[in-house]
Formats: C-alpha cells, structure tokens, sequence
C-alpha cells in the first residue's frame, strides 16, 4: 500500500509500443494516487485507443467496463501527438514539474524481432537524442528557476550493444558531475531488475527493453531522489 503522504508526480513516457499497458500498470503500483503520465508519440490517438481498449482501458487509463475494476488507480494519461525528436513538441510535455522521464522507440515487439540490428540502432539513436534534448531542456528549466526537482531519465534501448555502449561509458548521457549513472544490466523481456538495487548519483538509468525493469528503476529512482 502507497502512504497517503506521498506526493503525486508527473512522468513523461515518450514513444510507444505494445508493451505500455503492462509498463503502465507497474508504474501505477508504486505512484501516489493523482499522478500523470504524459504520452508523448507520433502514434495516432485512434491507434493508441484502440492498443487501450485491447486492455480494458481508455485513453485515460480509466477501465473500459464500469464494472471491472481494471482501470489504473493511482495514473491519469495525458497524450500528446508529436514527433520525440522535435523540440516544439518536447516543450509540450511539462517540463516543470517533471520528475521523471521513459524513453523508447516506436517499435512494436514483433517488429524488433524482425528488424536488423543497424535498424534497430537507428532506433536506438533516436531515444538517444530525444534524451539528450529533455536532459539539456529541463536543466534549461533548473537553471532558469522554473523546475525544482532533478529529472530521473530511462531510456529503453532495443539493441544489446547501445546498452553494453553506454553502460560501459555512462558519462556519455551524463554532464561530468552526473557520470556515476547506474545503467540496468541487460535482461530478456521475463527478468525484472533486483528490488533492492542501488543506484549511483546519476539520473540516466539505461536498460534494454525490459518494461518491468524500466518501471522498477523509474520508481525507485523516484524514490530515492525524494519524489516518493
């Protein structure tokens, strides 16, 4: 049970693919009640509706079903339609009040599967940049007084040496001051990261397109950054 002192938060899920709803559904375990989840992608709102309602939920996280009680307790979403790599539509995201970021390709996992892996690193460098553009923007935001809060960014890689790269060099997504970054180890899609896992002090906490490892790093990067 989440205690009731614990403040609610706003997390950024940029891009999209089928596996947001179970990511969703383990974010909403471990936030405060009133948090927001802010979709930013160029999936259409009719195709993101319609991989919800395949889950029982609408565009907003409630359940499909009044009578089923399947919906999301704790999250509400907020979809923004727009390309990750374009900063006119990052600035649409609340960057202010953002504590938390998620990051991954437009790729769906039967896709990646028959994908090439220097596609599949196209892809990658896509999440790369558009970390790199929210880390500059919301230390933009610090800098100028406006944010408060430290952003904690997972970015979800799909090929295993995007992830080797940086977990080897993580000063690569890091200011110098913030090169300790723990990155996640790589994982196949049924392992869930350690509980009880440390972090460093950095804020980017890579990890290859695992969605419960990537939500268990997001909260407990949250968590211990003061968030939660």
């Amino acid at each position: 049970t989440i205690p009731v002192d614990v403040p609610r938060v706003d997390v950024a899920l940029v891009g999209w693919n089928d596996r947001v709803v179970p990511l969703l559904r383990e974010l909403d375990r471990h936030v405060a009640s009133g948090s927001v989840v802010h979709v930013l992608s160029e999936r259409r709102l009719d195709e993101r509706e319609r991989s919800l309602k395949e889950e029982g939920l609408t565009l907003k996280g409630e359940s499909v079903f009044r009578e089923d009680d399947i919906g999301l307790r704790n999250v509400t979403l907020d979809h923004v339609v727009g390309f990750a790599t374009d900063v006119s539509q990052l600035r649409r995201l609340p960057l202010a009040t953002l504590e938390a970021a998620i990051v991954m390709a437009d790729i769906d996992q039967n896709a990646v599967q028959s994908t090439s892996g220097a596609e599949l690193q196209l892809a990658d460098s896509e999440t790369i940049t558009s970390t790199l553009l929210l880390r500059d923007m919301h230390e933009r935001c610090r800098a100028k007084g406006k944010a408060e809060s430290p952003l904690v960014i997972v970015p979800q890689f799909l090929d295993v040496l995007t992830t080797r790269v940086f977990k080897r060099h993580p000063g690569l997504l890091e200011e110098e001051s913030d090169a300790n970054a723990m990155v996640g180890e790589d994982s196949s899609d049924d392992d869930a990261a350690a509980p009880g896992s440390a972090f460093g002090v950095g804020r980017t906490l890579c990890v290859h397109r695992n969605f419960l490892e990537t939500a268990a790093l997001t909260s407990s990067a949250l968590s211990i950054y003061g968030a939660m």
